[in-house]
């Protein structure tokens, strides 16, 4: 006759560490949602960004200027090309928004606007703000330089 060692686990100690994780899910997968929509936020205003310095980068290479057109109301950024169409379009996750900003962070309204990149680079500059999980990411486009920064 064998006698029986302490290496199992009763039901009342399982019950106890499954209680445990539950309540840890419980907390922490609220705060890993919101993670998400912040990755998703950041991941809409890199994009954005992107747009911008591929017209940027065309207006130099292509030695002519290049327009960005930012359409608040339907979350689009498309490249103009020379031929009056769009040679590259983002739309915004649904969800999100832009927004287009004075200097000072404030909303202009929702009517589109235009930047323009000149073939030495310059640009007319300025803002624009990827919304959503209430933040706000500005992007800025220098009158200069023509370079864009997500601040």
């Amino acid at each position: 006759m064998r006698v029986r060692g302490g290496a199992g686990v009763t039901l009342l100690e399982l019950t106890i560490v499954l209680g445990l994780a539950a309540l840890i899910l419980a907390i922490a997968l609220p705060r890993l949602s919101g993670g998400l929509e912040g990755l998703r936020l950041r991941t809409a205003s890199r994009q954005v960004a992107a747009v911008l310095r591929t017209a940027r980068i065309q207006a130099v290479n292509e030695r002519r200027t290049v327009g960005v057109t930012v359409d608040p109301r339907d979350g689009s950024v498309y490249v103009e090309s020379g031929s009056g169409g769009t040679s590259r379009r983002y739309l915004v996750p649904s969800g999100m928004t832009l927004t287009i900003l004075d200097a000072s962070s404030r909303s202009r309204g929702d009517r589109p606007a235009r930047i323009r990149f000149s073939p030495r680079g310059g640009s007319d500059g300025g803002f624009i703000g990827v919304g959503g999980a209430g933040r706000l990411i500005p992007i800025a486009v220098d009158p200069v330089t023509g370079r864009v920064t997500i601040q």
